[in-house]
């Protein structure tokens, strides 16, 4: 069973960069997502982290803050159906520590979609 056939939560479009903070220099990656829901985000990438790492990243929500948050990489997909345009690469990744703050501000975004 896939990652994307286990989802907790509903899908919501989000076209926004995601920056990953790397390794203890904290050298930035620049990633795209597609979609965030109230439990994680898809990291668009040919780059996979492994399932069960921990990573730093941060996003901004279309007209509201800025989420930095650590998070779990709970499924990645590198193999895609080339004949679907909306199929991508890249990772689920799960909430671990959003503020409340973060959280309301998540959920206004995810209301108001």
């Amino acid at each position: 069973m896939s990652g994307e056939s286990q989802r907790k939560f509903l899908r919501h479009s989000l076209d926004a960069k995601i920056d990953v903070i790397e390794g203890s220099l904290g050298v930035k990656l620049r990633f795209e997502t597609s979609n965030v829901s109230q439990g994680g985000v898809f990291i668009e990438s040919d780059l996979l982290y492994e399932e069960g790492e921990i990573i730093w990243f941060s996003f901004t929500l279309p007209g509201a803050m800025e989420i930095r948050t650590r998070g779990r990489v709970v499924w990645a997909k590198k193999d895609v159906n080339q004949d679907d345009p909306g199929d991508r690469p890249g990772m689920g990744v799960e909430f671990l520590d959003l503020s409340e703050a973060e959280r309301a501000a998540l959920e206004g975004y995810l209301g108001a979609e």
